[in-house]
């Protein structure tokens, strides 16, 4: 059973996607820039409520990028050889929401006896 044909625009343009692809593409580009835009509320958070220096902080975005470039290029890998019925990149999707969640919370967290 095939999928009927989309078809073109008001203005005559072929169509090549549909809903579902619409939403998903959507989410994505929301969770990017969600991730995006919390660059710059972590070093607000860092350097004026936290009371690190703002040198500080931005090494250590900076070793965290470094670190970033050489595990993507692992991570890429990884995902290239990993064959399941789902596909090559699904399974890590859901595998890594919770450790990403729980990542990201614990930016956040400052102990509570910290100077």
């Amino acid at each position: 059973m095939s999928k009927k044909p989309l078809g073109t625009d008001s203005q005559g343009i072929q169509e090549v996607m549909r809903l579902p692809n619409y939403l998903g593409d959507g989410a994505a580009q929301f969770s990017l820039n969600a991730i995006s835009g919390m660059v710059g509320i972590i070093v607000y958070f860092y350097t004026d409520k936290v009371g690190i220096a703002a040198a500080t902080a931005g090494s250590i975005l900076f070793i965290a990028k470094l670190f970033d470039a050489v595990t993507d290029l692992v991570l890429g890998w990884l995902v290239d050889h990993t064959h399941t019925r789902w596909g090559k990149a699904r399974p890590w999707l859901l595998w890594m929401a919770l450790p990403t969640f729980i990542s990201i919370v614990a930016l956040f967290l400052v102990p509570p006896h910290a100077s």
